[in-house]
């Protein structure tokens, strides 16, 4: 059995989900495993913040309405910590849709908190009835 960490799965698990259906992906790669990154994922904001996602997705209410979670994000990861040259709330690659973050992050977030449930049930199954 293969234990992988925590930002790995998440990781894998966005590239099942959403590299797909990305028109930045290279071509011809949609039919790669999650196992194998692809050549655009260095620079894929969602890749780049994907902990920042984690801990969103950890601390985000199941329900979040898109525009919620598009706050959130703008707030605690474009304006703190992407790397684009016009990163923040009037961001070029945002306001055009060319940016990964701002085109998938509802998805990405609901992949994420699908991961955080089960490491919680899984936790809480381990440790067997108190």
């Amino acid at each position: 059995m293969q234990h992988l960490p925590p930002i790995e799965v998440a990781r894998r698990a966005l590239r099942a989900s959403i590299c797909p259906a990305c028109y930045q992906r290279p071509p011809h790669t949609e039919t790669l495993p999650p196992a194998f990154a692809r050549s655009c994922e260095p620079r894929c904001a969602l890749f780049e913040q994907v902990g920042a996602l984690q801990a969103i997705a950890h601390g985000a209410e199941v329900d979040s309405s898109p525009v919620h979670l598009d706050v959130i994000i703008r707030d605690q990861v474009c304006n703190n910590r992407c790397t684009h040259p016009t990163a923040g709330d009037y961001c070029g690659e945002r306001l055009n849709a060319t940016c990964p973050l701002s085109r998938f992050a509802p998805q990405a977030i609901a992949v994420l908190q699908v991961l955080a449930e089960a490491a919680t049930h899984a936790k809480h199954v381990s440790q067997g009835p108190v």
